[in-house]
């Protein structure tokens, strides 16, 4: 019997878009959630959004962003009322929230993970963490996106490389641009992202 399975989210996020498309299952990209500035009306609402799609859909699987660990938490503690199974696509800021700085949120995050049926991460060293604090994890990086009706541009460099970057605290930007200043005049290394509030100079 074909297992009924949901994608959820609470962020405008590729990688479950793509994801949920390469798996053929249905998404509920609730990125209107992530806007709403006051976190009482904004738990409030997209906890009470999610309930109602559970209600409606019956999935066997749901897939859930963690980012939101209050989304990923939520769909764990609905698992004994719904019987369905949980796979938490985990990022970096869903593994270790305000970068562990405040531990009860490091402790939700592993209760998700050790209380999740699968948790799905991008690399080897996040599988470890995850199976340190007790969970199945399950290496999956991100699918490369289906670009369609794209123009070409022709880029500057003899050769040309692209440094995909959201400037996150956990990414290595500074070294990235560092080693650029002392590649040849003829490599260009392209930068995607919003760097305007780290207020880079280069």
């Amino acid at each position: 019997m074909l297992k009924k399975a949901i994608w959820i989210t609470w962020e405008n996020q590729r990688r479950n878009r793509e994801l949920s498309r390469a798996f053929g299952i249905s998404i509920y990209e609730l990125d209107y959630i992530d806007r709403i500035k006051n976190r009482v009306r904004k738990y409030g609402k997209g906890l009470v959004r999610t309930a109602l799609i559970y209600l409606q859909e019956k999935p066997d699987i749901v897939f859930c962003q963690n980012p939101s660990l209050i989304l990923a938490t939520f769909t764990i503690l609905l698992k004994p009322f719904f019987r369905y199974r949980v796979v938490v696509d985990a990022h970096n800021a869903g593994l270790f929230p305000m970068e562990g700085r405040l531990r009860i949120l490091s402790l939700l995050s592993e209760n998700v993970q050790r209380f999740a049926d699968m948790t799905i991460v991008t690399n080897k060293p996040l599988l470890s963490h995850v199976q340190k604090n007790g969970g199945r994890g399950f290496v999956l990086p991100d699918k490369i996106p289906e670009i369609q009706g794209v123009e070409r541009k022709k880029l500057r460099g003899k050769e040309n490389i692209l440094f995909i970057c959201s400037f996150a605290d956990d990414e290595p930007y500074p070294v990235v641009l560092e080693a650029a200043g002392k590649l040849d005049k003829e490599i260009f290394i392209y930068v995607s992202g919003d760097f305007r509030e780290k207020i880079i100079r280069w």
